[in-house]
């Protein structure tokens, strides 16, 4: 199921970034049936919703070529969490709280999850990423078997913005003691630094080290 995913996240960056210098330029081709809304001062606006409808019409593509997938949005989870109180963050507390929410999950032919997706936009503090992090790397969530993936989307990058996310990343590896793989992967729309990356930025592996007992 990795390499699916792979395949159809590298086919959404192709495709973000075609509709991106479209939208930017004001040219919109006959196949460019998604495209990125504008202000009211007629500047770009990017968020998460576009890089979700884009990887779910690029899953659907891949899905008719013969390997079919099942998919749900905004899937309950199947643990509590708690991650704020009255608008402030606060220390996340796992196994109280409500029920939250994956923003996508891949199931086989049966229902079964078998991939865990989030989304996110922009390069965010940490404690905006955190709640997606710690939803995926929940146990709870699923055995080893089922993949996940943080599949986040940038507007503009340069060196010092892959640095930062980096950081962060790091920051939150030393933070929690979380045993679970993620597959990160940050996309950019509009790269200032020439590059051979084709929009894919950071692509790793991405695993907490332990430092502290976070799940019961």
């Amino acid at each position: 199921m990795a390499d699916i995913v792979r395949e159809v996240t590298s086919h959404t960056v192709g495709y973000l970034k075609y509709i991106y210098k479209g939208t930017s330029q004001n040219t919109y081709e006959k196949d460019m049936y998604l495209i990125f809304p504008k202000d009211k001062n007629g500047n770009v606006r990017v968020s998460e919703q576009e890089l979700r409808f884009a990887f779910v019409q690029e899953l659907i593509n891949f899905s008719k070529q013969g390997v079919p997938i099942h998919y749900t949005v905004e899937t309950p989870t199947k643990s509590s969490y708690h991650f704020s109180e009255k608008g402030n963050n606060i220390k996340p507390e796992i196994g109280n709280g409500r029920a939250g929410q994956f923003d996508l999950v891949l199931h086989d032919e049966v229902g079964n999850r078998k991939c865990l997706v989030e989304f996110k936009f922009n390069n965010r503090g940490i404690d905006e990423l955190e709640p997606s992090m710690l939803k995926l790397a929940n146990p709870e969530e699923g055995d080893a078997s089922v993949e996940r993936f943080f599949i986040h989307i940038v507007e503009s990058s340069d060196a010092e913005t892959v640095k930062s996310i980096k950081e962060k990343l790091r920051e939150l590896s030393l933070k929690h003691r979380i045993e679970t793989t993620i597959h990160y992967v940050c996309i950019s729309l509009n790269q200032r630094e020439q590059d051979n990356t084709g929009g894919i930025i950071i692509n790793e592996d991405f695993k907490f080290i332990q430092r502290k007992k976070l799940f019961p």
